[in-house]
């Protein structure tokens, strides 16, 4: 009877194909992807207190976002517009290439623009 197949082993092989292709999702990103260290979150927040015009200045990882195979740091800070001293909140996101802190915010893809956004502390 040709025609008469158990469900089950068509069932069994579709799970097990699940559970590799869960067990392969599960390790992308994460742990194979850089992660700014300490000294590359502080190097950034010094050049941003460089400026001489922010205030409220706080940096952080960005959730492990990457850019060019560099980690991302985002920073929010108020910085001053113009001679009149008005202030202006800024969400902003860096990386550290060759010593150089770099802005990346407009390089980032739409989807990862979120990331520039510190939560309230």
């Amino acid at each position: 009877m040709r025609g008469k197949r158990s469900a089950v082993p068509a069932l069994l092989r579709v799970g097990a194909v699940l559970a590799l292709l869960v067990v392969a999702l599960a390790g992308c990103g994460g742990a194979g992807e850089p992660e700014a260290s300490d000294t590359e979150v502080r190097r950034v927040r010094d050049s941003v207190v460089g400026f001489g015009t922010t205030q409220a200045v706080r940096c952080e990882v960005a959730d492990g976002a990457v850019l060019r195979g560099r980690p991302v740091v985002r920073c929010s800070f108020e910085q001053e517009e113009d001679v009149s001293g008005a202030m202006r909140a800024q969400d902003r996101c860096y990386v550290v290439e060759s010593g150089a802190v770099v802005d990346v915010t407009r390089e980032l893809p739409i989807g990862t623009l979120r990331t520039c956004m510190l939560n309230a502390p």
